[in-house]
């Protein structure tokens, strides 16, 4: 059966492991083959990004969320955080997925909410958290 985002096992080579590892959190006991993380920096981001195979790259995971590598791209230029989870390799939708941008509290501004809007429906649906920081999620 045809896998959606590229040859079986790309999620769980070592190269992705190490670089998602750190950030990991234990999954859900009743999905244990989808593993989330957090405050994952935007560079890791972008050096695992280069680990993935292009369809999981352009994926749109979420309808209104903007693609992998847009998203890595805007992390990086404003220092932003990622969350999201990786499906291992025993599914057949196997991939990585990013649910949030963590946005640091110096960094927002009328730019950003605009280079965010491309893939919000509604900019205004950024939170403040206690810290100050921003974040937009697609879950």
């Amino acid at each position: 059966m045809p896998r959606l985002y590229g040859r079986k096992g790309f999620t769980t080579k070592k190269t992705v492991s190490d670089l998602l590892g750190p950030y990991e959190r234990p999954p859900a006991a009743d999905d244990p083959t989808r593993i989330p993380f957090e405050r994952l920096p935007a560079d890791t981001a972008v050096n695992l990004i280069g680990k993935l195979p292009k369809a999981q790259q352009n994926d749109r995971s979420r309808d209104d969320a903007p693609t992998l590598a847009d998203l890595t791209t805007l992390a990086l230029s404003i220092d932003a955080q990622l969350a999201g989870y990786r499906v291992l390799d025993d599914q057949l939708d196997e991939r990585i997925t990013f649910t949030r941008i963590t946005i640091p509290h110096d960094a927002l501004n009328h730019e950003l909410v605009a280079a965010l809007a491309a893939g919000i429906p509604d900019p205004t649906a950024l939170t403040i958290g206690p810290d100050g920081s921003a974040y937009a999620a697609w879950e």
